[in-house]
């Protein structure tokens, strides 16, 4: 008797850890399909970046200087975010003769990615605070998220004579 109870204890033990072992397995074909799951909407998200030229765009006004812009803006939460704190009046300073930025007071939801080529008219958050206005174009490895784009860019020829600006955004 004493060794069937020894048997059924060690039957009974080694199920239960059979059945852990499976239900391990389990949890990791889980995490597997939630693997591709996430794959997929990395997949979703290039389609969406690809059509983002065909959606609707939101414009604003944006006064630089005294000369008024159509500011295209992007369907992103840093949009958002900025546009509930509308409206705005900064200064901007330049930087490499290419671009003038400024450091907002608060930090804006990220979604950077390596733009590879910025275009004259880029509006771009560089980090979470760094909003930025482009006039010329160039190529560059750092990753942005992006704002929006001026409409009649070739106009902001004459922000490269001024090193300070006034911006009215609303």
């Amino acid at each position: 008797m004493n060794r069937s109870w020894s048997l059924f204890v060690l039957i009974s033990l080694s199920s239960l850890y059979f059945s852990a072992c499976s239900s391990r397995a389990f949890e990791d074909t889980a995490a597997s399909n939630s693997l591709k799951y996430s794959d997929n909407q990395m997949i979703t998200q290039e389609t969406s970046d690809e059509a983002r030229g065909e959606q609707e765009m939101i414009t604003r006004q944006l006064r630089i200087e005294e000369q008024q812009f159509q500011l295209e803006l992007e369907s992103n939460e840093a949009v958002d975010a900025l546009l509930q704190a509308l409206p705005i009046s900064v200064s901007m300073t330049d930087l490499n003769q290419n671009e003038k930025y400024m450091y907002l007071s608060d930090s804006l939801p990220m979604a950077p990615e390596k733009v590879g080529r910025i275009e004259k008219g880029d509006v771009l958050l560089f980090g979470s605070d760094c909003f930025v206005i482009f006039y010329k174009g160039f190529d560059t490895e750092y990753s942005y998220t992006r704002i929006g784009k001026i409409k009649d860019a070739d106009a902001l020829e004459f922000l490269e004579n001024t090193e300070t600006i006034k911006i009215h955004l609303e």
